[in-house]
């Protein structure tokens, strides 16, 4: 099917979308449950975000150096 768009998230309010980012993202939901409960506390969190950031930026380098050498005539 040619032509077909989805359809655009018009209907709601700037407002409306940031509070679902905030009251309904997965990740702060996660973050805020953990630290409730005692499991990690803001420190140790945000060692596991910088490991994590680390880890993706790895990823990301390794996976461009490798299309590099494959684009190459």
């Amino acid at each position: 099917m040619t032509g077909l768009r989805p359809i655009a998230d018009t209907y709601r309010t700037p407002e409306e979308k940031a509070a679902m980012r905030n009251n309904r993202d997965c990740l702060s939901i996660f973050r805020k449950h953990v630290k409730e409960v005692s499991l990690l506390d803001s420190a140790e969190l945000d060692a596991v975000d910088e490991a994590v950031e680390a880890a993706i930026d790895h990823a990301v380098a390794a996976a461009r150096a490798a299309r590099s050498r494959r684009c190459r005539p």
